[in-house]
Order: C-alpha cells, then sequence, then structure tokens
C-alpha cells in the first residue's frame, strides 16, 4: 500500500504539501471519494463518502456520506460562484453546520471517541 503525508500549509496563500511515504506514520488515516454519478451531476448534485481508517488493519472505523446540491444550477448570474454561493445547512445532507471545518469535526469527533472506549 502506498501512503501520502498532508503537510497543513504555513498561510492561506500557501498551497499545502503532500509527499508519498512508504508506511504510515500514526494509527489512524483518511480516504476521501467522489462517489457523484454522471447522473447526479447533470442535476448539479455532489457525493463524497469520507472515511477513517485504522491503518493496523486497514477497518473502517468511521464512515461518512454527504451529498450537495448546487441550488443554482450551475448559473453564473450577478458574478455568482456555483458550489461555493449555495453551499450552506438547506444544500446539503447531511446538513452543513460547521462550514468549511465539518469534515475536520467529523475526524476528530470519532477519533475522540476511538480513544475513549
Amino acid at each position: 500500500a502506498s501512503f501520502q503525508r498532508i503537510t497543513r500549509p504555513p498561510s492561506n496563500d500557501k498551497m499545502a504539501s503532500v509527499d508519498n511515504i512508504e508506511s504510515p506514520v500514526s494509527r489512524f488515516g483518511i480516504s476521501w471519494k467522489d462517489i457523484s454519478t454522471p447522473e447526479d451531476r447533470k442535476y448539479w448534485v455532489a457525493g463524497s463518502r469520507l472515511r477513517v481508517i485504522d491503518l493496523t488493519d486497514n477497518s473502517v472505523v468511521a464512515e461518512r456520506i454527504g451529498y450537495f446540491i448546487e441550488a443554482g444550477f450551475g448559473s453564473t448570474a450577478g458574478q455568482r460562484r456555483p458550489w461555493l454561493t449555495s453551499r450552506g445547512p438547506n444544500t446539503t445532507c447531511p446538513p452543513l453546520l460547521g462550514g468549511d471545518y465539518s469534515d475536520q469535526w467529523f475526524i476528530l469527533t470519532v477519533l475522540k471517541q476511538d480513544g475513549e472506549k
């Protein structure tokens, strides 16, 4: 198996660095996959699967599947930015309540609960 280590950039105007590594440096890893179908995309719907994986045995510790509809169906009227403009609790399932930090909240909540067992 191959692994990637993603390092947060020092500031928001920089990109994260991605390094390929041969073995994991922690017990848990994150897997993200686009599960959208061409039919979904035709109607401006995107789906994704986020998994927290125990790297010692490749078991799935937790999984969150989410969907998002671009409510303006791609309209750029009034300098609208599709996908960015309509993101919120009424266009995502489950509802996006944590802003851009919803993935991080999910991951940290799962790992905290796992460590408390």
